[in-house]
């Protein structure tokens, strides 16, 4: 996502979202700015909006200014000018709101100026960003009580990805981010004896023991979960199946070639012997190549083709 800010950014003239809170704001902006270009010309940001909403605000708004009868009706007038063809003007005022509010977040979000313009690649920036929203609503408590920070999508790229790619390391469950202390447990009673054993006659380090500690509940989970659904042992098979699938269909298709031959070469005949002319023509035509036209064989093989039907539809 941080390089599609960046390539909004040179397409748009945006400032470049330096943090993930600051990319989907903009992404909503694009959105926003995308339905409002629906129902206005771009023209509608290349002036000041505040007179037009003033002038079609209704009576006792908040947004309502007085003005002379005339000069309300001319900038009403304009308003409705900037609307795209077909368009209604029963919500003009409202529509006008949404692209002055618009028009000020585009400011806010683009200190060198310009036009508001929605970038090539908006579809895939907001289908990411949803998709970047729901994992972080899925992950966001727990990542706040891990970290302490529940501001991490509004700080910058660097410190963000810094924490996940810290917290992915260790994943909860896991020995890398569990806190090391001593137990005082019987490790013979307790089911070790063998692994225990086994790692004094290789010698084990600290760290191969850490490894194979791992490596023995990891395993113990994977039996755990295998018990409680034996079919997912059955999903190797899988393989062998599909290796079978294609060996029938290769025969099959093998079986298939002599058949279709024989009809391709039934029809070939069955057509010349219908139209012995045109064939004769057509043959002439290759024989003589590239000097010459096939237009008139084809032609008449069309008609002649076209004939039958005509007389049935009669």
């Amino acid at each position: 996502m941080r390089s599609e800010a960046a390539i909004a950014a040179h397409e748009t003239g945006v400032d470049e979202a330096v943090s993930f809170a600051d990319w989907t704001s903009q992404v909503d902006m694009f959105a926003d700015l995308r339905d409002i270009l629906e129902i206005f010309s771009p023209a509608v940001f290349h002036r000041s909006l505040t007179d037009l909403v003033g002038a079609t605000a209704p009576h006792g708004s908040s947004r309502f200014v007085d003005l002379p009868r005339r000069d309300r009706r001319a900038l009403v007038r304009r308003a409705v000018e900037l609307l795209r063809p077909g368009r209604s003007k029963d919500t003009l005022h409202e529509d006008l709101v949404r692209a002055h509010d618009l028009a000020v977040a585009w400011r806010s979000h683009c200190s060198a100026g310009g036009w508001p313009v929605v970038p090539d690649d908006y579809d895939v920036f907001v289908e990411r960003v949803g998709r970047a929203r729901h994992e972080w609503d899925t992950i966001a408590a727990t990542v706040a009580a891990v970290t302490g920070a529940d501001d991490l999508p509004e700080q910058p790229w660097d410190d963000l990805v810094e924490r996940l790619d810290r917290l992915a390391l260790g994943v909860p469950g896991s020995l890398e981010s569990s806190e090391v202390s001593d137990v005082d447990i019987d490790v013979e009673t307790g089911g070790f004896e063998a692994l225990v054993a086994d790692l004094r006659a290789r010698g084990a380090g600290p760290e191969q023991i850490r490894r194979d500690l791992e490596f023995a509940w990891w395993a113990a989970a994977f039996d755990a979960i295998v018990t409680a659904d034996p079919t997912l042992t059955e999903y190797g098979a899988l393989g062998v199946a599909m290796e079978e699938f294609r060996t029938r269909d290769d025969a099959f298709a093998g079986a298939r070639i002599g058949p279709l031959m024989r009809a391709a070469a039934e029809r070939r005949r069955s057509a010349i012997a219908r139209h012995p002319d045109l064939a004769r023509d057509l043959f002439s035509a290759l024989v003589e190549g590239a000097d010459a036209s096939f237009k008139e064989p084809v032609a008449r093989l069309r008609a002649a083709r076209d004939k039958p039907q005509a007389r049935h539809a009669r």
